[in-house]
């Protein structure tokens, strides 16, 4: 064990004595000593993959966690593991927000995807946790990516759980990725469709595909499960029917799934750990691909080339030029578009210009104060009020009361207890 004081040795056998020690040093960092604990072990030593342990060592503190397991795989340099998640919650927790028992925001250069805020980056064998735990609320946000084949069809796995938190009122916003949602305890309710014509409902599972209106989603001050974050051209593989006979919709998954939502809804429910639970979405979902993939059909290359070159461009690649560049015309390749994703090539452009500009607009909000035209000037926008017009015909608000409305005061933006969940 080393830190800021002298270099010490602790032997640490058996759970009781672990914890002791742990508390000591949690104590000396409370007084402005702080320490870095180092436990080692063998895989089969690892008794709290959920960070269980630590969460009771630090009960009486009534201090959060950070917490993070990662695999070291042969020829790995030396404390690999423990550098991969300090490094990452180092870099990505606003301390703050948890400390106030809020959910950490995270952040990552790529575009966002679904109604979930920016994951960590991790490397394929890293997995990043927060939790905020108290007598009185529980906030868990966790992230993974998938792994075998749905790791082609999946850019992310986001779990969360809120227990004894305030009830709240969230939008789902556009975004350049499907939804896909299995809850765990508690249904997701949705106030308010896609399609506003749509009576409200409460889901066990949700599907959703790339839409240009917000969804409204509520909770009574619990929810738990799994989202993921579809790409689009994956949906033939992972649904059997393209993206573009999703568009709009947002309700019951098993109406594209089928039996399988019912499987991975009981399994889930069952499962021990986070851990746990994602192996059952790569272990289900995998077998679902590779039904799908033998003998499926993939989108048109001309649309695959189209939409990476949509996304490498933030959206900002005029039309006639991305046509061109696949050897279409701009009608025949928004027919293409329309068909296999739901949007138009214009429409899949503005809701990816959109998503990133939101995104940056929340990130600025947690610094300082809110310049619109600055990020209006950095995502492609002709000026402010051009981002100001997407933002009321994407979200019905203008981009101050968004975030006045999701993440309270403007000039210190820090997420409350609803953000970072499913809303």
């Amino acid at each position: 064990m080393t830190g800021a004081g002298p270099p010490m040795r602790t032997e640490l056998v058996g759970r009781e004595r672990e914890l002791a020690a742990l508390v000591e040093h949690l104590d000396s960092a409370l007084a402005a000593h702080p320490r870095v604990v180092l436990c080692r072990g063998g895989a089969g030593d690892r008794q709290d993959p959920d960070g269980a342990g630590a969460d009771r060592a630090r009960d009486d503190t009534g201090r959060p966690v950070a917490w993070g397991p990662a695999a070291e795989s042969s020829g790995a340099p030396p404390y690999r593991p423990w550098r991969q998640v300090l490094r990452a919650v180092s870099t990505s927790v606003e301390w703050n927000a948890i400390a106030r028992g809020q959910l950490a925001t995270w952040d990552c250069a790529t575009p966002d995807r679904g109604w979930l805020p920016r994951p960590v980056p991790l490397c394929d064998s890293e997995r990043v946790g927060f939790r905020d735990s108290t007598d009185e609320a529980i906030n868990e946000a966790v992230q993974r990516r998938p792994a075998g084949p749905v790791g082609g069809a999946v850019a992310a796995y986001h779990g969360y759980r809120q227990r004894g938190v305030a009830p709240a009122r969230h939008l789902g916003l556009p975004s350049p990725y499907l939804t896909l949602i299995f809850t765990i305890d508690e249904p997701l309710e949705i106030a308010q469709h896609v399609d506003p014509r749509r009576p409200a409902g409460v889901y066990d599972t949700v599907a959703g595909g790339l839409h240009t209106s917000p969804v409204v989603l509520t909770h009574d001050g619990a929810q738990s499960g799994i989202q993921l974050l579809v790409n689009p051209l994956s949906a033939r593989a992972l649904f059997g029917l393209p993206a573009g006979e999703l568009a709009g919709y947002d309700g019951d998954a098993a109406e594209v799934l089928g039996q399988v939502c019912g499987e991975v809804h009981d399994r889930l429910r069952d499962a021990p750990s986070w851990e746990h639970r994602f192996a059952v979405l790569d272990h289900v979902l995998g077998q679902v691909l590779k039904r799908r993939m033998d003998g499926g059909a993939a989108a048109p290359t001309a649309v695959e080339n189209a939409w990476r070159l949509l996304l490498d461009s933030g959206g900002r690649m005029p039309v006639s030029a991305l046509a061109s560049s696949v050897g279409y015309s701009d009608r025949h390749l928004a027919g293409m578009f329309r068909t296999e994703l739901g949007l138009t090539p214009k429409a899949a452009a503005r809701v990816i210009r959109f998503d990133r500009a939101r995104r940056a607009l929340q990130r600025v909000a947690m610094t300082g104060p809110v310049r619109i035209g600055d990020v209006a000037a950095c995502h492609g926008y002709y000026d402010q009020s051009h981002l100001v017009r997407d933002f009321v015909d994407f979200t019905g608000r203008a981009p101050s009361t968004w975030l006045a409305e999701e993440f309270g005061n403007v000039q210190a933006c820090q997420p409350h207890q609803g953000a970072g969940l499913p809303l």
